[in-house]
């Protein structure tokens, strides 16, 4: 599978979750580039008691959302350092840090 960002997101309410945004900031760790981007994700519900993963690929299936092809995560080859707020409506945002490993040519496990 080409490279992409996955997300999981687990709903433990009683309720499903809707109206989600996802704020993104990229940072270069070689260069120290940084850049952020803000997107609702329409039609992203986890269900009651259930889990959702959200991709950022150019999938055409529920749960995927269009990557940029321009971004840092695109086309640097260095290690990038993902900072990620999701929210719900009615919830607070929760916030994680994700390193991604230097890019280069790929070997099989």
């Amino acid at each position: 599978a080409p490279d992409h960002l996955e997300i999981l997101i687990q709903n433990p309410e009683a309720t499903e979750l809707t109206g989600f945004s996802i704020y993104v900031a990229i940072k270069d760790d070689d260069s120290g580039t940084t850049e952020g981007a803000f997107r609702k994700l329409d039609g992203l519900i986890v269900p009651a008691g259930g889990e959702a993963r959200i991709h950022f690929d150019n999938g055409v299936l529920p749960g995927h959302f269009r990557a940029n092809p321009n971004s840092i995560h695109a086309i640097s080859q260095a290690v990038n350092t993902f900072s990620i707020a999701v929210r719900a409506d009615g919830f607070a945002p929760v916030m994680v840090e994700i390193a991604k490993d230097k890019g280069g040519a790929e070997r099989a496990d």
